[in-house]
């Protein structure tokens, strides 16, 4: 009985210390980098924890103006810097964070780590950001939607609409009996890109639960449409002339050069005297063909002969 005695006065005296001292509550999205808000001065040594209930763990260390990452974070930590920062958030880093220093003492951090889903949308389109939540039986309820740290919508039983915001942004009428507490973006607009995360409050004012994040982006309509058709270029099906035109364009232009080429070798044959034509006897067969002088004279005849 005395562990577990002993663990709950710790998380007892941890619980009163946040209380009193903690001066931030920072939600971060899984992946991204995060820097501590909290640091100790240039002429101060100090260090950084993590804050568990067996035992505090040693983040970093600050000698001479820079921190100093331990071991077990250097491959998601930067070192050597003047301010502590984490290249990657992982869901398994979210707690409580205690930056003691030399001179203005220790303050603590509150860190969640939330999964965002990620969502692409085209400008003037509809989109709607999920977040659920059990609400019967708890009065007093305030949702909270925040982007990129500024409250967009808040709603209570109070409240018929987003407070504050423009007419595009909505929520469900009967969010408070259905749980529903998805927001609506109407004709989204590239100025409504950012983070967005659903916060839940009780009739104290506190936050209940984990908040739901989202990360919208907004793409114009040129450039949207742009991509597609980049990535997917049209499939076009050639008709029956488009495949049959190029066989006709070539079988033209074989008769053409058949053709040329029998007016050359005639040429040829005809000028080195093995082609013997009477032209005289041809003029004359065509003039009495054009004018019949009589119907009962015989034909002419073309003699056309050929020397092998």
């Amino acid at each position: 009985m005395e562990p577990v005695r002993s663990g709950c006065f710790r998380a007892f005296i941890l619980f009163l210390a946040v209380c009193l001292q903690a001066t931030d509550c920072v939600t971060v999205i899984l992946g991204d980098p995060f820097e501590v808000p909290v640091n100790c001065e240039p002429g101060e040594s100090g260090s950084l924890q993590r804050v568990r209930l067996d035992g505090p763990r040693q983040v970093a260390t600050y000698q001479r103006g820079q921190w100093t990452v331990s071991p077990e974070y250097r491959d998601r930590m930067e070192t050597n810097l003047s301010k502590i920062v984490f290249i990657r958030m992982q869901y398994n880093d979210g707690g409580i964070y205690e930056v003691t220093c030399s001179k203005t003492g220790t303050k603590y951090v509150q860190l969640e780590v939330v999964y965002a889903e990620k969502l692409l949308v085209t400008e003037g389109d509809n989109v709607t950001l999920h977040c659920y939540y059990k609400t019967r039986g708890k009065p007093g309820l305030t949702v909270r939607w925040v982007k990129n740290g500024k409250p967009v919508c808040v709603k209570n039983s109070n409240y018929k609409g987003c407070n504050g915001t423009p007419d595009r942004l909505s929520i469900p009428t009967d969010w408070i009996t259905s749980g529903n507490l998805s927001l609506t973006i109407e004709r989204v607009q590239p100025e409504d890109s950012g983070d967005y995360f659903c916060y839940i409050q009780d009739q104290h004012g506190e936050q209940s639960g984990t908040p739901e994040a989202h990360r919208l982006t907004v793409t114009e309509k040129m450039t949207h449409q742009m991509i597609n058709s980049t990535a997917a270029p049209e499939n076009k099906t050639q008709s029956c002339s488009e495949h049959t035109q190029p066989w006709q364009i070539s079988t033209w232009i074989l008769l053409v050069i058949l053709l040329l080429v029998a007016l050359v070798a005639f040429l040829c044959l005809w000028r080195s005297g093995k082609i013997n034509c009477d032209f005289g006897k041809l003029y004359e067969l065509v003039e009495k063909s054009c004018h019949p002088s009589n119907s009962n004279e015989a034909p002419t005849i073309i003699y056309l002969s050929l020397k092998l």
